[in-house]
């Protein structure tokens, strides 16, 4: 096995761990449940559909570095950090601020988010060097991934859904 591929497998266990780790942190959940009826809903509604567009970039970097296709490492830097800004902000109380305080288990996830962004980003920058930028000619071609329109509109649904509900219960503690 390859550096290049033992780096490609690495960074997508941490792809997969950041998207674990988001996933868990939706409002009105177990562990997010803080107050942010203070903040405007469109702003509320804004980080939580960048926080979907996140995870969904995310899902296809993932599939994207175990096809081991070029875009795979610099879409997971991209991805880390996105990840790193959104637990830097929130850790350091620079935004969403919200009057309630965080919880043990909040701040423990997010610390360890902020970890793995760090390490992903390394990774994905240490995998995109080890690539460079030009095919490799001994890889095996991979198979793309296919959408129907119909997984697409499944996809959008279920995004739209989530953030609606993330919105609501970010605006509506209970």
């Amino acid at each position: 096995m390859t550096s290049a591929h033992t780096s490609s497998r690495r960074t997508f266990v941490l792809l997969i761990a950041s998207i674990l780790l988001l996933s868990s942190l939706i409002p009105g959940g177990p562990i997010e449940n803080r107050d942010f009826s203070r903040l405007e809903p469109v702003t509320v509604l804004s980080f939580n559909i960048f926080l979907a567009s996140l995870l969904l970039t995310t899902c296809a970097a993932a599939i994207f570095v175990w096809q081991e296709r070029q875009l795979g490492s610099p879409l997971s830097l991209v991805c880390g950090a996105g990840f790193f800004a959104v637990y830097y902000l929130d850790l350091w109380e620079i935004f969403p601020v919200s009057p309630t305080p965080m919880s043990t288990a909040l701040y423990t996830i997010e610390a360890m988010g902020l970890v793995v962004a760090v390490l992903l980003m390394a990774l994905a920058a240490v995998g995109w060097f080890q690539r460079g930028l030009t095919p490799d000619p001994e890889a095996q071609p991979s198979s793309h991934l296919k959408l129907s329109a119909s997984g697409l509109l499944v996809i959008l649904f279920a995004s739209a859904v989530i953030v609606a509900f993330a919105t609501f219960a970010a605006l509506n503690p209970q």
